[in-house]
């Protein structure tokens, strides 16, 4: 059974109102757009897709251009499958990394 909630008195709650005037999150457009982002840990599964470094922009584009390269796609749906497979191979690097840099400090670490 639900415990009953204890009253609080009438000065705790003028405290907690003025205290909630205080923080009512971001204003700006960028501080918005920052803040909506503070929960994602490291986007593999998100439904939109962001390029986290400038050198990963090149990195897209290459994989984009030898995809359209090796597909030749010949109409707009063709040539967005073909971008999604560039991406996903993108992010499977992206994912493969963080694993190929803790097994390289393993084997600094123990002499090899």
């Amino acid at each position: 059974m639900a415990k009953a909630p204890t009253p609080i008195s009438e000065k705790r709650l003028a405290a907690n109102r003025e205290n909630a005037k205080k923080s009512t999150g971001p204003h700006t457009e960028e501080g918005k757009a920052a803040s909506s982002r503070n929960a994602v840990k490291h986007g593999f599964r998100s439904a939109s897709f962001a390029v986290v470094r400038l050198e990963e922009l090149d990195e897209v584009a290459k994989l984009k251009a030898d995809a359209v390269f090796c597909y030749a796609p010949v109409n707009a749906q063709e040539l967005i499958a073909v971008e999604q497979i560039a991406l996903a191979q993108h992010q499977m690097r992206r994912a493969a990394r963080p694993s190929a840099q803790a097994a390289t400090r393993a084997a600094v670490v123990r002499g090899e």
